[in-house]
């Protein structure tokens, strides 16, 4: 019994005490970080704090800490319009210096289409007849394989590289129709800004 009466008392005793205050930071001036629990220091009166657990797991914000974020949040936003705004200035500066009538710009398309154009005419070709080599090859590996020829190792690493050389192709024919495409995307958007800053337009 008296065991049992001191092991009552003992848990009482553990479960009133009172819970430790949570551990509290801020950034004073100077951009060093204080901590404390009750009581803040001078260095952080005024200042937003932040709470936290005992794992260092974040709270509680306080609301000054919440708008402190929300204003460099803003100061973010504005700083990157600031800049797409000079950029937007910049460009078109440059763009009414190099350009004086948007005909201008249509001939300076066509000339830096002209030679992706003579690179397109020159691989298709090329690419006709890796394609028809690989066609030729694959009908006698299959003879080869039928016949169980020697030469059946031979062909296979003819077939394999001429692979190679239809997908190297097609891949560099891709990209230049690509290039094209972009181009022409570039100068529209050039013509269409052009046309808009000689209208007065923002």
């Amino acid at each position: 019994m008296r065991w049992l009466t001191i092991i009552s008392f003992a848990f009482i005793f553990i479960f009133i005490q009172p819970v430790s205050a949570a551990l509290k930071k801020c950034v004073d001036d100077k951009g060093r970080t204080q901590y404390y629990n009750n009581t803040p220091p001078p260095e952080c009166l005024g200042k937003a704090t932040v709470e936290m657990s005992d794992h260092g797991v974040v709270i509680k914000k306080t609301k000054e800490e919440v708008e402190l974020k929300e204003a460099e949040e803003q100061v973010k936003r504005e700083a990157v319009e600031k800049k797409r705004a000079m950029d937007k200035k910049r460009l078109d500066t440059a763009l009414l210096a190099t350009y004086t009538d948007k005909k201008e710009i249509d001939l300076a398309r066509d000339r830096n289409i002209q030679p992706v154009e003579l690179a397109i005419k020159g691989i298709e070709p090329r690419l006709k007849v890796s394609q028809d080599r690989l066609e030729v090859l694959k009908l006698q590996f299959l003879e080869a394989q039928k016949t169980k020829s020697p030469a059946l190792a031979s062909l296979k690493k003819e077939m394999n590289s001429a692979k190679k050389e239809v997908v190297r192709l097609e891949d560099e024919l891709t990209k230049r129709k690509e290039e094209v495409e972009n181009i022409k995307a570039r100068f529209s958007a050039e013509r269409k800004r052009f046309i808009e800053l000689k209208q007065g337009k923002p």
